[in-house]
């Protein structure tokens, strides 16, 4: 039996892995703050050890993660996520993400992230108008709303594998 272990590592303080970055068993550390990372059988990083804020969920609702991202950066855009076709048949994945619409909005930006997400549908932005404050037909989700607003927004996006596309709702936004 061969083994072969692969870390990844970065002194800069505050630099954490995104959704995506790491293959399965892959270690990925901070060593300035002192933070791990192991990649799932889904290749996204979970921090290991503590009360970790940044990662994905992992069926446990109460548990608190999320990955937290200023999506007015165009560095953080298009939100890595994983491929939702990956998702083996009878498994069912969930990540949260806050969403911290902190700058300008970002003019250029096409899509939010790197695989598709569907948002249901685009006649019910425009039916419930009141609901979102005034959003009409000119926005093809929530988030188009909140960028506008300097909102912060907590979404979710879940998928049945394989799937197309990963299910988005809005769980809260202020």
């Amino acid at each position: 039996m061969e083994a072969t272990v692969q870390i990844l590592s970065t002194p800069l303080p505050g630099e954490e892995p995104f959704i995506g970055d790491a293959e399965e068993s892959e270690l990925i550390a901070n060593s300035s703050d002192g933070r791990l990372w192991i990649g799932n059988v889904s290749g996204n990083p979970v921090e290991l050890g503590g009360s970790c804020v940044n990662r994905p969920i992992n069926g446990n609702l109460f548990s608190g993660n999320y990955l937290d991202l200023d999506v007015t950066n165009p560095d953080n855009m298009p939100i890595p996520v994983p491929d939702p076709n990956n998702v083996p048949p009878g498994f069912y994945r969930e990540l949260r993400i806050l969403l911290r619409f902190v700058g300008n909005p970002l003019e250029t930006l096409t899509t939010y992230f790197d695989y598709d997400v569907d948002w249901g549908d685009p006649s019910f932005w425009s039916a419930n108008q009141e609901t979102w404050g005034g959003l009409n037909s000119q926005y093809s989700s929530p988030l188009d709303f909140y960028a506008k607003s300097g909102s912060v927004a907590m979404i979710e996006l879940s998928c049945f594998g394989p799937s197309p596309a990963w299910r988005a709702r809005l769980l809260w936004a202020k």
